[in-house]
Formats: structure tokens, C-alpha cells, sequence
């Protein structure tokens, strides 16, 4: 993937530091620019954080016959401050503000980003009173539009790359397998985690002349770069995770909204089916977590339990909360309350019921099909026990339901513990 910016504005605060970002020192150095006239400042997406323009950067003195136009363009973020009132401006406070803190965050997670690989802006720095940062961007510019998921908001008299895309409209993407490709390749690999707070941290940027994109990451200081520790040894996993939300995701979004309705849109749309498959695989391939797997197996026992309780019970659309009783691998058994706790706090003669009390309440068994069998022959025991006169639990049913083996119990409560 290259790099998809070129040229940075000269640097007269700290001249030395230009073009030096390979040899920058680690924790890197904050790098300024200097105030020049700005022109030509065009709306391209903004949050309550900061807002994002197109500008015409002047970089020198124009010499057409060496081939220098004067200037370059950028784009420019401008962080907000906040008033005590809670009111937002661009400007300078002497104190260190939430906006301030997130422009510095940013660059440090700009320069981290770099190092590993991971597409971003190629320029990236501060102006001297650090609320605002200068990002690179291509020079042609009415052939690239710079797409972010939170430019849709319009400003009066600017015309935004979103708006413009709208009318022109998006006729073939060129490199969307190799796109997606690129970045499965690259996070099934890292090193570090990267966690994204928002689903505007990653942008798009559309080269109409020869209808080819580059994913970026573009809203930084919503992007975390985390090191390699006990809490994330599955990271690489997570990483992965990310490329099918963020970036197909937003493919998927770019391509619905900015192509019309055809075969070339049907195409491309089955082309992101294809490659959210293909991320998936490698997300299977990958070590998981084991709090996740089983929060995925619970995620489907409840989606089973609620079938059962509809067939077996005729009981649907009611609050439901789980207990676990106890799991010993793909066996897992459960105290469900049906109905809200809070609902009734006394029961049909009147007496007081505590929280715990309220709802009606069964035991579900879970395990893997072949514990069938077993399900059965217990159902024949807590029936014959029960025709002896012992005290048992009713059963409402064993069966396969997808590929679980089930078994649906009356809950009995004796001498403060689960039956």
C-alpha cells in the first residue's frame, strides 16, 4: 500500500525536522508549523472535537518556470476548546484543554502508525499553540475526494468533497480486493492493538481519474495503539475484527451511498461479501480468547432457550436473565427467570417475595449433542421417581435444538440451594 500523500510544508519553527520523520526519536518530538496565509478553506467533515477543511497552503514563492506553484494543498484540522458554559471555539487558551490533550494524542498515535505500516496521513503536525494540525493531501484536486464517515454535515456557502462525490458519483473502484487484502495481510501480524473508539477513525480517499481508493486512518485522536500485554494476547484476533468493521464496513457504506444502483454496484457489493468471508476465516484461524468463545456460546444458548421456551412453553417476548449454575466445558447449565424481578413483589396469597424469588424460574441443561442419550435417561429417572412418590423436578422436554442437546427443568428450591 503507498504512501498516499506527498510534500510537507516547510517548517521555519523547527527547519531541521523536515523530511526527518524515519530518524524522529522515540517518544517522537512534537513538530510545528508555521503560520502562513491560508486559502481557499473548504469544508470536509467535523464532530464536536474539531472539524476538518481542505486549504490552500502557501509554501513559497511562485515560479512557474521551475514548475513551483507557491503553494500546496493540505488538510487542516482545527481542534475545539471549550468555554465553561460549554460552548465551543477555535482559538487559544492558556490552560490545557480536552482539545489540546487530543491533538498532542493524535500525533503520538500519528507516529505510531507509521512505524508499523498502517496507512495515515504522511504529514502530520501542530501549529504553535497546538488546537490545530496540518495533514498532507494531494495537489489534483478535483479528481480526489476525501470521504469521511462524519463529512455529511453541510456548511453554508462550502461545498464539501461528500457533496460533490453525491453528484459526480463513483463509476468503478479498481483495487477494492487488493485494499482489503492489504490490510488482512498487515493486522493479522501486528505486533500492537489497535482499538478505534469511533467509527469515523478511518477514511476513505477516492482517485476518480483512475477510479482507485486508499483506506486511511484518518481521525486520529479517536485511535489507540496499545502495547503487547496480558489483557491483550489475543490481539492479533482483535485486529482482524477491526478490518471487517472499520474498514469493509466502510467500504460497504462508501459504495452504497457514492455508486449508483446497477450490475457494477451488485458486483462490487458481492466483491465485500466476499472479503468479509475471507477476514472471517482468518479471525478462526487466529487464537481466541477464551472469555470471548464463551461469551459467543452464550450469546447462542440464550438464542436456543428463548426458541425452546416459544415451542415448549409458549412463552416469548419476555425480560429473561441467566444464571450459571455450572459449566464444565461444552456443558452448561443455567437458572432462567422469566419475567421481570421487579414486576411482583408478592405472590398469589400475598406474601412478600425477595428479588431473587420473583419470576418464574427453570433449569436449562446445554451440552453438545451426544449428552442426548444421558438427557433421556434422566428425564425416565425424574419420572419414575416421581411415580414413587420422591420429590422431582418436572421435565418439560429434552431434544436437539441447532447443535446443542437440551434438557428444560421445573427449578426447585430446598434449603437455600439450586436443585
Amino acid at each position: 500500500m503507498p504512501e498516499f500523500r506527498e510534500g510537507e510544508p516547510r517548517d521555519d519553527a523547527n527547519p531541521s525536522a523536515a523530511g526527518q520523520d524515519k530518524n524522529l526519536p522515540k517518544p517522537p518530538e512534537l513538530k510545528t508549523y508555521s503560520e502562513r496565509p491560508i486559502t481557499d478553506r473548504e469544508f470536509l467533515g467535523g464532530g464536536r472535537y474539531g472539524d476538518v477543511f481542505k486549504v490552500k497552503y502557501q509554501t513559497g514563492e511562485a515560479n512557474p518556470e521551475k514548475g513551483k506553484k507557491g503553494f500546496k494543498y493540505f488538510a487542516e484540522k482545527r481542534f475545539k476548546t471549550f468555554t465553561e458554559k460549554g460552548e465551543s471555539l477555535y482559538g487559544f487558551l492558556s490552560e490545557p484543554t480536552l482539545a489540546y490533550k487530543s491533538a498532542e494524542k493524535s500525533v503520538k498515535v500519528h507516529h505510531e502508525l507509521k512505524e508499523l505500516g498502517i496507512p495515515t496521513w504522511t504529514t502530520y503536525r501542530l501549529n504553535k499553540n497546538g488546537n490545530r494540525v496540518l495533514m498532507s493531501l494531494k495537489g489534483a484536486e478535483e479528481n480526489y475526494f476525501l470521504v469521511l464517515p462524519n463529512n455529511k454535515k453541510e456548511v453554508e456557502g462550502v461545498e464539501s468533497d461528500h457533496q460533490r462525490l453525491v453528484e459526480s458519483r463513483v463509476d468503478r473502484v479498481e483495487n477494492m480486493e487488493e485494499t482489503i487484502d492489504f490490510y488482512i495481510g498487515l493486522f493479522k501480524n501486528l505486533k500492537k492493538e489497535i482499538r478505534v473508539s469511533e467509527n469515523d477513525a478511518v477514511g476513505i480517499v477516492y482517485d476518480k481519474s483512475m477510479g482507485k481508493i486508499e483506506v486511511l486512518f484518518a481521525d486520529l485522536d479517536s485511535v489507540d495503539v496499545i502495547a503487547p500485554n496480558r489483557f491483550n494476547k489475543y490481539l492479533q484476533r482483535q485486529n482482524v475484527q477491526l478490518v471487517e468493521g472499520h474498514i469493509v464496513g466502510n467500504l460497504r457504506r462508501f459504495v452504497e451511498e457514492y455508486m449508483d444502483d446497477g450490475e457494477k454496484k451488485k458486483e462490487y457489493l458481492l466483491i465485500l461479501d466476499k472479503k468479509m468471508s475471507e477476514a472471517k476465516e482468518v479471525e478462526n484461524d487466529l487464537p481466541q480468547d477464551p472469555m470471548e468463545k464463551r461469551q459467543e456460546r452464550w450469546m447462542k444458548d440464550s438464542e436456543i432457550t428463548r426458541k425452546i421456551f416459544k415451542d415448549k412453553l409458549n412463552i416469548e417476548n419476555v425480560s429473561t436473565t441467566y444464571e450459571l449454575i455450572s459449566e464444565e466445558g461444552e456443558n452448561i447449565t443455567y437458572k432462567v427467570t422469566m419475567g421481570n424481578r421487579n414486576a411482583s413483589a408478592f405472590d398469589k396469597e400475598g406474601h412478600y417475595l425477595e428479588p431473587e424469588d420473583r419470576g418464574e424460574k427453570y433449569v436449562f441443561k446445554l451440552s453438545d449433542p451426544s449428552s442426548l442419550e444421558e438427557y433421556k435417561k434422566e428425564e425416565l429417572s425424574l419420572g419414575t421417581n416421581a411415580q414413587g412418590g420422591t420429590p422431582a423436578p418436572k421435565c418439560f422436554g429434552v431434544g436437539i435444538e441447532g447443535d446443542r442437546a437440551y434438557m428444560l427443568l421445573e427449578y426447585v428450591k430446598k434449603e437455600n440451594k439450586d436443585e
